[in-house]
């Protein structure tokens, strides 16, 4: 009865109609459940793709130019540099030049599209270079050495390379305009004075090998230094978006605190028929934090399951590709983390609360003592 008195109280205006102004606040709860997780979902799986990405193709450390002949140990993962070259006369592109040129291609094996078995003067190239180009696996093409020119002769050095694989990476520009070729074969084309790049796969042996060969800490470098301008505008995009979900969890506080306000001011006489039976201010207030967290949980969960279906069909159907056009991705990467859901639902009950709390505080002086005695 008791409870019944105060769901009544809660839900019912003086005039004991519905009180639809509080579902507003809770579609609001809903909607921005919706888009505060959708945004982490998309923005986290896109970063995250683009990351491992990087990873492998640039490894996670490095430590540059550093000469090769003077290294005390042979502890990194591989080392090698890069050079601009002309390729067959026409198309300017960047060439990478690994020391361990098969654990490379291994370790991007999961995005070569077609390939075959490497040879010294094989080359691996980008698919959209290939096509731009019309090679095929097992065509020849000519790199040109523009920057190392004879300044005597005015000779330019060529060398014909095997295309042994064709890797289809759609990040930035490494298919356009990309080339691998091996240390060996670089060594015949490009002058290469022994200076070359160290690539680690984790921190520590990083720091290892800068600690063995003395080198300043300050030439290890994260792939986060290289693209941080890249990663830095994901972050500030992704807190954009967040915060016009949490900007809705707020306008929805801000709701439930004018329709608390409104409550009490409007219901004071029930306020006293409650603490007559029994129900003093702090239980009425326990009662109404009940109530309201249980709906806002309610609608939480809604925009939680509505969040999951969207991820879902995305994996099924690739339905945000209609939304998102031109991305570096066959499918948009999605995922919703336990940490996001809790950390969303931690800040919508935290607002959801201050806004029930405060009126309380604020009001809980006025003349409910009198209201009861004019019951009496």
């Amino acid at each position: 009865m008791k409870l019944l008195m105060i769901i009544r109280f809660f839900f019912t205006s003086d005039n004991s109609q519905l009180r639809k102004s509080l579902f507003f606040p809770l579609i609001g709860i809903f909607l921005a459940t919706f888009i505060i997780l959708i945004t982490f979902s998309i923005m986290d799986g896109m970063q995250g793709k683009i990351e491992e990405k990087i990873v492998k193709f640039e490894y996670p450390y490095l430590v540059k130019n550093y000469n090769l002949n003077k290294v005390n140990n042979k502890n990194f993962s591989n080392c090698g540099t890069s050079k601009i070259s002309l390729l067959n006369n026409s198309n300017l592109v960047k060439v990478k030049i690994y020391n361990n040129f098969d654990d490379y291609v291994s370790n991007i094996e999961e995005y070569i599209s077609v390939s075959k078995k490497i040879e010294s003067n094989s080359i691996f190239i980008g698919s959209n270079l290939a096509n731009n180009l019309n090679l095929n696996i097992g065509d020849s093409l000519e790199l040109s050495a523009i920057t190392d020119v004879n300044y005597i002769t005015g000779s330019i050095q060529k060398k014909d390379f095997i295309v042994s694989g064709i890797f289809k990476f759609n990040f930035m520009n490494f298919d356009d305009d990309f080339c691998i070729i091996s240390y060996d074969s670089a060594s015949k084309l490009f002058k290469l004075d022994g200076f070359v790049d160290f690539y680690f796969l984790n921190q520590k042996a990083a720091l290892n090998f800068t600690s063995l060969n003395k080198i300043n800490q300050d030439s290890l470098i994260s792939y986060k230094d290289i693209y941080y301008d890249l990663l830095t505008a994901i972050e500030i995009e992704k807190i954009f978006y967040v915060l016009i979900g949490y900007f809705t969890v707020l306008i929805a506080g801000v709701m439930i605190y004018n329709n608390s306000i409104l409550t009490y001011l409007e219901k004071r006489r029930q306020y006293s028929i409650l603490s007559i039976i029994g129900l003093n201010k702090r239980k009425i207030l326990y009662g109404i934090l009940i109530n309201n967290n249980f709906l806002v949980l309610i609608f939480y969960f809604f925009g939680l399951l509505f969040s999951l279906l969207v991820v879902f069909l995305n994996s099924k159907y690739e339905i945000m590709n209609l939304v998102f056009i031109n991305m570096p991705f066959d499918k948009l990467p999605m995922s919703i983390s336990v940490f996001r859901i809790l950390e969303s639902l931690i800040f919508v009950i935290l607002v959801i609360n201050f806004s029930v709390l405060f009126p309380y505080f604020k009001y809980r002086n006025n003349d409910l003592h009198l209201e009861s005695k004019e019951v009496n």
